[in-house]
């Protein structure tokens, strides 16, 4: 027997770890890199299911919300999230049906999904369902971004907009904790050259909790920083932003009431209006012409991108790997493709070498304009 790690209840999933302890069962979860083509499969599939138009009305109210055609690479990358956790499992039962006689238990999420594409799992797998709590928090969690959205336009409602302020010319993010332990040549702030990005043009959001300080180490050397954690405040929600109550309300509405066949969609909705929440209050607090990032390519990523972009705010992200699968010449066992890096948008990707311009151009990355310019860390001394 095996089982994903989504599975279940937590009483069910102790008797299975139990049962896994006394090496019963095998516990199966996704792999981080893509082996064989599992994941060539799954993206292939993600792009087929939602260019086939079967969720075309909720998209089409979602592209009229966002004014970009690019809100159905959102979908695509919440469904092969998904995917690639089932095509993974199944490439490895498949590789090893000798030492398992497959009986797989997965949420009751992914019943539709399997009933409507069997051929995702190989026909000797048995599939066994946990009931979906899953679609209950995921409709509570829709429930009260959209109450949170409607909150948010009316309070817009009481702030007089078009406040001049300063406009940086770049945005360079800080999405963590650990992009800021380094010092010297991978410091955060190597990027301000003071020759095409100037110190005195340049603001750094902090996309997390920090201390004071933190700011105020880097206030003393004259950088400029701001804390972007938006939307994750409830307070933030009573702040101006760059969002119209006219503009976006009853597209709201009609969002809110639209049948929403499967729950992935509920998960690109989410992102989708969270992300626009959140960066409609930074830009209005923090206006930027250029947003710099790295390591970010989730749905969140993709989602902010789009709005970004509906502000004419130009997306520029960059490589902070230096290996993987992708500089890996010759016979591999690794997928040409990885759903890690499919569907992404930046307007500019900037990257090692030519292997990983190359990869990124198999994962449905067509608005991304792809630059190799080598390992960007080696041109500080």
């Amino acid at each position: 027997m095996c089982f994903d790690n989504n599975a279940g209840s937590r009483t069910s999933f102790m008797l299975l770890k139990k049962l896994h302890k006394l090496k019963w069962v095998t516990r199966v979860t996704e792999h981080h890199y893509a082996f064989y083509h599992s994941h060539s499969d799954a993206i292939k599939l993600a792009n087929s299911i939602i260019d086939r138009g079967v969720y075309s009305a909720v998209i089409q109210l979602t592209q009229e919300l966002c004014k970009s055609a690019e809100v159905n690479l959102v979908f695509k990358k919440a469904l092969v999230q998904h995917l690639s956790l089932l095509t993974s499992i199944n490439q490895y039962i498949v590789g090893n049906k000798q030492e398992c006689k497959a009986t797989l238990f997965v949420s009751k999420k992914y019943f539709k999904i399997l009933q409507e594409y069997p051929r995702i799992l190989d026909l000797s797998i048995v599939v066994r369902y946990d009931f979906f709590w899953e679609k209950i928090k995921l409709w509570m969690g829709w429930m009260v971004v959209v109450l949170s959205y409607f909150l948010h336009l009316f309070i817009q409602l009481f702030y007089k907009k078009h406040i001049s302020k300063k406009v940086f010319k770049f945005a360079i993010s800080i999405p963590f904790p650990w992009a800021a332990k380094f010092k010297g040549a991978r410091e955060f702030t190597f990027l301000v050259d003071d020759e095409i990005i100037k110190k005195d043009e340049t603001i750094f959001l902090v996309e997390y909790l920090e201390n004071k300080e933190f700011y105020q180490h880097y206030f003393d050397t004259r950088y400029f920083l701001k804390e972007a954690l938006s939307a994750q405040k409830v307070s933030n929600l009573f702040r101006v932003s760059t969002l119209q109550f006219g503009r976006d309300f009853f597209k709201v509405v009609r969002l809110l009431f639209a049948y929403k066949k499967d729950f992935f969609i509920y998960e690109a909705l989410i992102s989708l209006l969270f992300h626009r929440i959140s960066w409609s209050i930074i830009v209005a607090k923090t206006p930027f012409e250029n947003y710099i990032y790295f390591n970010k390519e989730g749905k969140s990523q993709i989602s902010t991108n789009i709005f970004l972009k509906q502000q004419q705010i130009t997306t520029r992200a960059y490589s902070q790997f230096v290996g993987g699968p992708y500089q890996v010449f010759g016979k591999s066992a690794f997928d040409k493709r990885n759903a890690h890096w499919s569907f992404l948008n930046p307007d500019y990707y900037y990257l090692n070498n030519q292997a990983m311009a190359d990869s990124m151009l198999l994962h449905s990355q067509d608005t991304v304009q792809h630059k190799v310019i080598g390992n960007i860390f080696s041109e500080k001394s």
